[in-house]
């Protein structure tokens, strides 16, 4: 599944990572698609976003640097708020994965909460006994 398309049913959980170590360079090189509820404020009240990120590191003594990208669905998103906020000299390799799943992590709860209800109401329409016409 290419980033950008609409996950199916059966992908929707699924994200896409891919880790690589290379000793001749010490590189690392990590990439993943993140998939998330969003509140949306036109039409359906949630939306499934995705973000990818890919993070490459190197491990050579005196050249140590990090390189990170992230394609996110929208500008000033939740993420890149949060990353506006934080102070470059403080920030740690891993904070950037953290300060991602702690920005719409949360979202899962309202949004299987939202799903909850719209089952439950369905569940309800079809044991509804059909009353005949008068």
């Amino acid at each position: 599944m290419a980033f950008g398309d609409k996950p199916r049913n059966s992908e929707a959980g699924i994200g896409i990572t891919n880790a690589e170590y290379r000793s001749l360079d010490s590189m690392h090189h990590t990439s993943y698609l993140f998939r998330y509820p969003e509140q949306d404020k036109m039409g359906d009240p949630w939306r499934v976003r995705q973000t990818g990120v890919y993070h490459r590191y190197s491990a050579n003594v005196g050249k140590q640097s990090n390189l990170w990208i992230f394609f996110n669905p929208k500008r000033l998103s939740a993420f890149e708020k949060k990353v506006k906020d934080m102070d470059p000299s403080v920030l740690k390799c891993q904070d950037l994965n953290f300060l991602l799943l702690s920005s719409y992590l949360s979202n899962w709860r309202w949004y299987l909460g939202d799903l909850s209800a719209e089952f439950q109401s369905i569940v309800r329409l079809k044991h509804e006994p059909i009353l005949p016409k008068a």
